[in-house]
């Protein structure tokens, strides 16, 4: 359990730090600002964390090979999981930051290009508005990476996806939290987030849980690969 807590810690962070930095090298304007990761780490960072040292035994755990008492953090796909994770959950992150460039670009019948994206967020609105987008994203697909992060070696959805009670409610109370903050209006000033409706709040949900899409695919893509590998023998 401090295992699964460890790497997803380190996934969520390495996720944030892969945001700045392409937006960094790209000439972008930052997708987050300081207030924003600040509550990233405190709502969808910490709180799901804690559940999942919380987590309940494996059905299976018998069933496993003692670990050796020197193995590493990252072994057994730790660091691959890390880091492979951290890619989604950013490019999800980004993909939510250039959407209302997207939207604008379409609307005036130019091609999406960075050149263009650069100079539609020079519009403090629109940069206000992709921030958020980029907030929401980032907060949700972390809250459903914690899923993800109880085993890296099974789907997400397994008979005993909600038994670890702290992390629905972790999860739960942290959707509800990030969803006052963007969609009631007292709380655009106190974090510098533009309102959004509920309906597009929504539609950011969804996009924050690809991220368990993603991990369904590799599950079913490991799986194709050892029906033909044991074909072949």
């Amino acid at each position: 359990n401090i295992k699964k807590s460890v790497l997803f810690l380190l996934s969520s962070n390495f996720s944030e730090i892969l945001v700045m930095l392409v937006a960094i090298v790209l000439g972008l304007p930052l997708p987050l600002l300081a207030i924003h990761v600040l509550l990233v780490n405190l709502l969808t960072d910490s709180i799901p964390a804690l559940a999942l040292g919380a987590d309940v035994k494996e059905a299976d755990v018998m069933e496993t090979k003692p670990r050796p008492s020197g193995e590493s953090l990252f072994a057994n796909g730790g660091l691959a999981n890390t880091i492979i994770y951290g890619i989604v959950i950013a490019g999800l992150t980004l993909f939510a930051f250039s959407i209302p460039s997207i939207q604008q670009c379409i609307y005036y019948g130019v091609p999406f290009n960075l050149s263009n994206m650069k100079e539609i967020l020079l519009q403090e609105d629109k940069l206000l508005l992709s921030q958020t987008f980029a907030f929401v994203v980032l907060s949700l697909s972390e809250l459903f990476y914690a899923y993800v992060a109880r085993n890296f070696q099974k789907s997400v959805f397994r008979k005993n996806i909600f038994e670890n009670k702290y992390l629905n409610v972790a999860t739960v109370s942290s959707i509800v939290i990030t969803g006052s903050f963007v969609i009631l209006s007292v709380f655009k000033k106190i974090f510098k987030l533009s309102q959004i409706s509920p309906q597009i709040y929504l539609i950011l949900v969804l996009i924050g849980g690809a991220v368990i899409f993603v991990r369904e695919v590799f599950i079913a893509l490991f799986h194709v690969k050892q029906h033909l590998f044991r074909g072949k023998h």
